[in-house]
């Protein structure tokens, strides 16, 4: 009697749930829509096909935009409310699936018609999923979709986005899947969009998922090292830790770009707006986030704080400070060559007033280079490789000017030979000091060593030459024009033969090509080598003219020269 009352009890169960799942199956529809052709809703080339379609009581709007002439992943479907725009809010890339207000919808789109006048066909299958539970916490968002991962660089449509329009916070049905969560924000006058993680937020039926996303919103800025200089790309987080992608408002002033400011304690080190993107050259030059360029004192280091400022309206707060630790670059082998200058002072015939005219260049060169840094006139790189051509040069001469009494007495071809070895002993000193003994480093010190070399030794003739020129009768014009031209003589040949050299050696072993063939390679080429050639001597001439301006002004190291090469 018990078992077969058990039996009644489960066929009674297994004929209802038979005909709840019948019931479900009758309530599911199956539209098949018309599509009319109208402009795109991004660019006016492009068509799009729309209609009005009733989703369990509610009109929508849905739309498709075709942008290729095939259904593919660069095209658009668009699901509004009538009387809201087709806009990038309303709008997302094409799906399989619709999940919209509780229920999902598999959409299948016919052949897209040549025609403008000819309808599109779709078909629209409301279907069952198994859903799963996201708990939604976020404010300002307008409209919150989830998207299943695709394939960017192919053909293939994501399967299912589930649309959520003004969520509140609390749970949410989700079907069952791996998505990408993408919300937008809106205010009474800003707007803006939200990504949170890369196509990897999981919905299932055991455990809810937590999503965070939305409003407050946060000024921010991602900083990072370049030498001396401190580079600040703005951004904008959501609560979530999200990235903003975009965020603007429609009661800003026309300079409504962000503005940072940079301090070091109670002291602010620089403060203005954020520009042009750091990456100029980027084909996504358009969607890359505003920047700025700080440099930063070297007598500075440690932690830095970085206010960023702009209105976020009632999205966020206007301003936050974010802390970088801005770490000493230097090195200690830095205080070499100031070891040797000091060395040379102490010396007793460098012991007057005008020894210490031997700072002037260096003290010149410096500030040339802190001109074109702050005035951002050329990038980093370059001018940390022009910094240490132009300090070994300049270094180079001033450490021969006061090491000049150490030559004196020896025969011209020995002070001559000595010379070009203090010459060569001196540059090497500030390719170590600046570059360190790294193999990488070292590798640059034997690049830029003959360039350095080139433009100290071309100096260092010129002033030889030019003071045997003029040991007659001593005229301060003659000594100026007389060793500018012989320095931009000798140091363009010398630069000539050096860049001709480097050419060859980068076309030879990598285009096979015979050493025998060089004077090809040379006259092919010959433009190019001369003009860098004769730029850099007119930019190595720059340097030189603060020690024909010593020259003039004392007649110190020019009688220290005449005594050492005896002209």
């Amino acid at each position: 009697m018990m078992r077969l009352r058990i039996l009644l009890i489960a066929l009674t169960a297994w004929l209802c749930g038979s005909n709840a799942i019948r019931a479900q199956s009758l309530l599911l529809t199956t539209q098949t829509l018309t599509l009319h052709c109208r402009p795109g809703f991004f660019n006016e080339h492009d068509r799009a096909w729309e209609t009005e379609v009733n989703l369990h009581g509610r009109k929508m709007i849905l739309a498709f935009e075709d942008t290729d002439g095939k259904l593919d992943s660069r095209d658009w479907l668009n699901l509004r409310q009538p009387g809201w725009k087709a806009d990038i809010i309303t709008s997302f890339l094409v799906t399989r699936r619709i999940f919209y207000d509780g229920h999902n919808y598999e959409l299948s789109i016919g052949t897209i018609p040549s025609k403008s006048d000819v309808p599109l066909t779709a078909t629209l299958c409301e279907i069952t999923s198994p859903l799963g539970t996201c708990e939604f916490n976020g404010g300002h968002v307008a409209r919150l979709e989830l998207l299943s991962p695709r394939k960017y660089d192919s053909v293939e449509i994501r399967t299912q986005t589930a649309i959520f329009d003004q969520p509140a916070t609390g749970a949410l049905s989700v079907p069952v899947g791996t998505y990408g969560a993408h919300a937008y924000i809106s205010g009474k006058f800003t707007v803006g969009t939200v990504s949170a993680g890369t196509d990897d937020f999981v919905i299932n039926a055991q455990k809810p998922a937590r999503l965070q996303i939305g409003s407050p919103l946060r000024n921010t800025a991602r900083a990072t090292r370049n030498g001396d200089r401190l580079e600040l790309e703005y951004d904008v987080e959501d609560s979530g830790g999200n990235y903003c992608h975009t965020v603007f408002s429609t009661s800003w002033p026309d300079d409504w770009r962000p503005g940072y400011a940079v301090y070091k304690g109670p002291l602010k080190i620089a403060s203005g707006r954020f520009g042009e993107p750091l990456d100029l050259d980027s084909n996504l030059y358009s969607f890359l986030p505003p920047a700025a360029r700080v440099t930063i004192p070297p007598v500075l280091f440690g932690n830095l704080s970085i206010r960023v400022t702009r209105d976020l309206g009632e999205l966020g707060l206007a301003s936050s400070t974010i802390d970088y630790n801005w770490e000493w670059d230097g090195s200690p082998l830095q205080i070499i060559p100031w070891v040797i200058l000091l060395a040379l002072f102490g010396l007793r015939s460098n012991r007057r007033r005008e020894a210490w005219l031997a700072l002037v260049p260096i003290v010149c060169a410096h500030a040339i280079f802190f001109l074109v840094r702050w005035a951002d006139l050329a990038d980093d790189f370059f001018l940390h490789t022009a910094q240490t051509w132009a300090f070994a040069a300049v270094f180079s001469l001033c450490a021969l000017w006061l090491g000049a009494p150490l030559l004196i007495g020896m025969r011209p071809a020995k002070a001559i030979a000595a010379t070009l070895l203090c010459v060569a002993f001196a540059c090497c000193v500030i390719f170590v000091a600046r570059l360190g003994f790294g193999d990488n480093h070292l590798k640059l010190t034997f690049m830029y060593l003959p360039i350095s070399l080139c433009v100290s030794t071309s100096a260092t003739a010129a002033l030889i030459v030019t003071g045997m020129a003029s040991r007659i009768e001593y005229a301060s014009h003659t000594f100026v024009l007389g060793s500018a031209c012989i320095y931009m003589i000798l140091c363009t040949l010398a630069l000539f033969v050096l860049f001709s050299a480097f050419t060859i050696f980068l076309f030879y072993p990598f285009h096979e090509i015979p050493i025998t063939a060089y004077h090809v390679i040379i006259r092919k080429e010959f433009p190019d080598i001369i003009l860098r050639a004769v730029a850099n001597s007119s930019f190595f001439l720059i340097l030189f003219l603060p020690f024909q301006m010593i020259m003039l002004s004392s007649r110190f190291y020019l009688d220290r020269l005449r005594a050492v090469f005896r002209f």
